[in-house]
This record gives structure tokens, C-alpha cells and sequence, in this order.
């Protein structure tokens, strides 16, 4: 949410409430994994449907959770038995 309400003050929109629903279809052939995640978005606004957009199209390219799954980032564990 962090960044929706980045872009949303910078493209200055009058955003009232937002709410974003995410599901997903797990992937039958793997044991783990997703086929398909779905995000459904809830906007009150104003605003144009052609601003709406251009804000999703910013907040889900800088979304840092898309870009972790996309970007396959390296793993690191660490085990402190005390």
C-alpha cells in the first residue's frame, strides 16, 4: 500500500479509499507454486478511468512483492540456536 499511496500523491489523485483483494491458483503439476495470481482492485476516486490506470500500471510496476516474485531472488537462512 506503501507505494499506491506514493503514486497516488505524486500524480495527485483523489483517491478516497482503495482497497486490493489478491488470490491464486495453485499450480497442480508443481508441489508448490502459483499458475495464476489475481489482483482485484477497489477505487474511490474522481478521477478518470484513464488516470485509475495509469496509476495501477505504476504501483503494480514498482510493487516490491510482484518484483520479488518476478525477479527470482536468491535465498539466504540463518539459524541461531541459543
Amino acid at each position: 500500500m506503501m507505494v499506491a499511496k506514493g503514486f497516488s500523491k505524486k500524480l495527485k489523485l483523489n483517491i478516497k479509499s482503495i482497497k486490493i483483494d489478491v488470490s491464486g491458483e495453485m499450480d497442480k503439476e508443481k508441489s508448490s507454486g502459483f499458475s495464476l495470481i489475481k489482483t482485484t482492485y477497489y477505487i474511490d476516486s474522481d478521477d478518470s478511468e484513464k488516470q485509475i490506470k495509469k496509476f495501477i500500471n505504476l504501483v503494480e510496476k514498482y510493487c516490491p512483492v510482484k518484483l520479488t516474485i518476478t525477479d527470482n531472488p536468491e535465498f539466504e537462512r540463518e539459524i541461531n540456536i541459543i
